[in-house]
């Protein structure tokens, strides 16, 4: 992926992502390539529980939004949306603080279907979770970013 390529995908990704979970989270999309996509959270107390810690659900929801947007990124010039469907995820290390990294990666590309994993690691480049999702995708129904149903 050309260099204009990969900042027209971060541009247009990121302004998708205004307004959105994403937002309020603080997930920024940060780099890309063709199949992959990373993106970056602070870890703040806004996605801490109550002990401190980076909370799991902030976790699920940055590698799912990262898988999401990555594969509707992949299928948008289609006229086509990407949704997940299933997301599994397991915990290897807690966090207090410091920016965390999500890097996805489109692993099985099919017509209906899309396999991503993905890593979320801190600052020092540790393990914090690893998550495979599968997206279903879909004809799209309506503009993106539009309200209408």
């Amino acid at each position: 992926m050309k260099t204009e390529e990969k900042e027209e995908m971060l541009a247009v990704l990121n302004q998708l992502a205004e307004g959105t979970l994403a937002e309020t989270l603080g997930i920024r999309f940060i780099d890309g390539s063709e199949g992959e996509l990373v993106s970056s959270m602070e870890v703040t107390d806004a996605v801490r529980q109550p002990y401190g810690l980076l909370h799991g659900g902030a976790s699920l929801a940055m590698g799912e939004t990262t898988a999401s947007f990555l594969s509707g990124w992949e299928v948008m010039k289609e006229g086509k949306s990407a949704v997940g469907i299933s997301l599994e995820a397991q915990h290897h290390r807690p966090v207090r603080g410091g920016l965390v990294i999500c890097r996805a990666v489109l692993e099985r590309k099919e017509k209906n279907r899309h396999e991503c994993r993905m890593e979320i690691r801190d600052g020092r480049g540790r393990l914090i979770c690893t998550l495979h999702m599968i997206n279903a995708v879909l004809e799209r129904k309506r503009d993106v970013g539009s309200e209408e149903q």
